[in-house]
């Protein structure tokens, strides 16, 4: 039965709400196990039916977080999706590879047997618990795994995404931290407004860090750009840098002290590695607080002098007046 039939005999049923909707459900759970392009189009179908139709509308939707997975291959690893709206019938998984493309996985409802895109189907598995509870499971992970795995949720009116479980599949290569180092401010700054600073981390693995700054009042967020993600250098490892833009008043004061902290996590807790960089004063600063003291006592010392000759002049012309012989 093609997708047009379906639809002709869903208009020819009675304009009622649920009636049309618990139609439609029955004969999409009939032809979901046919070609996966029917499949895509019934389930389009139900979604836009849904989103006419449907009252429960979730309002909030709060999903629990899970902690970065760092595995070995042909590991087991299971990602669990849990939240608080049982409106939320549908539950839907994302695999988004480093690429940034998000490939659906497969979706599944409470009351059926899930389904799954083609390229999914022999390796993953999907379960439910209930309405608010789920899991995704790869029983033997390979390397290409290595991705960030989103679970999804939706009545049909709108959906709901989790934050992301970030999974690393080690390569035969072993943990390592990153060395990090704070480069300060370029001279070839000198005379500009603001500065900029440098963090960089390097040679770590796998690629799981994230960066903070504090200066001597705290933690530091305006001003600062991290690179959107990190770069693979030659043995497998990673680099990743993040900057950090103050004023040329902060930086020139050696009292202030600049720290970047990257936070690594290596499968098993995450774990600060820190550097810091003092403000310097600026040679630029010393050299024109020089010569402008240069110039105002050379002020300073032409008015004397310019004062000292006009006193003798006065002087001379006086005695001049006095004595007509001079």
């Amino acid at each position: 039965m093609s997708p047009a039939v379906i639809g002709f005999l869903l208009i020819l049923l009675p304009c009622n709400h649920i009636n049309l909707k618990s139609k439609f459900n029955y004969f999409f759970k009939l032809l979901t196990e046919n070609t996966s392009v029917i499949s895509a189009c019934l389930f389009c179908l139900k979604y836009f039916l849904n989103c006419v139709f449907s009252t429960d509308r979730a309002t909030s939707v709060a999903f629990q977080p899970s902690h970065p997975k760092v595995v070995v291959e042909k590991a087991r690893v299971e990602f669990n999706c849990s939240h608080n709206d049982e409106n939320l019938d549908v539950m839907l998984w994302y695999q988004q590879t480093q690429s940034g493309m998000m490939d659906l996985i497969g979706y599944g409802y409470t009351s059926s047997e899930p389904d799954y895109e083609e390229k999914f189907k022999d390796r993953f598995k999907m379960t439910r618990k209930d309405v608010t509870t789920g899991a995704l499971i790869i029983p033997s992970v390979t390397p290409s795994d290595s991705a960030v795995y989103f679970c999804a949720c939706d009545t049909g009116t709108e959906a709901h995404f989790g934050e992301g479980t970030r999974l690393t599949v080690l390569e035969g290569l072993k943990v390592t931290p990153p060395t990090v180092r704070v480069l300060p401010a370029s001279p070839k700054e000198c005379g500009h407004q603001s500065k900029t600073i440098v963090c960089v981390a390097s040679g770590f693995y796998p690629d799981h860090v994230s960066f903070s700054w504090t200066d001597k009042e705290g933690e530091v967020s305006s001003g600062v750009a991290t690179d959107s993600e990190a770069v693979l250098e030659e043995g497998k490892t990673y680099m990743m840098s993040s900057r950090l833009r103050v004023s040329a008043e902060e930086w020139n004061n050696p009292d202030n002290e600049f720290t970047c902290t990257v936070h690594f996590f290596d499968g098993d807790k995450t774990v600060p590695y820190s550097a810091s960089v003092k403000g310097i004063e600026d040679k630029y600063l010393k050299v024109t607080q020089s010569a402008k003291l240069t110039y105002s006592v050379f002020i300073v010392k032409s008015c004397f002098y310019g004062a000292f000759v006009a006193f003798l002049l006065l002087k001379f012309q006086v005695s001049s007046s006095l004595n007509p012989l001079l």
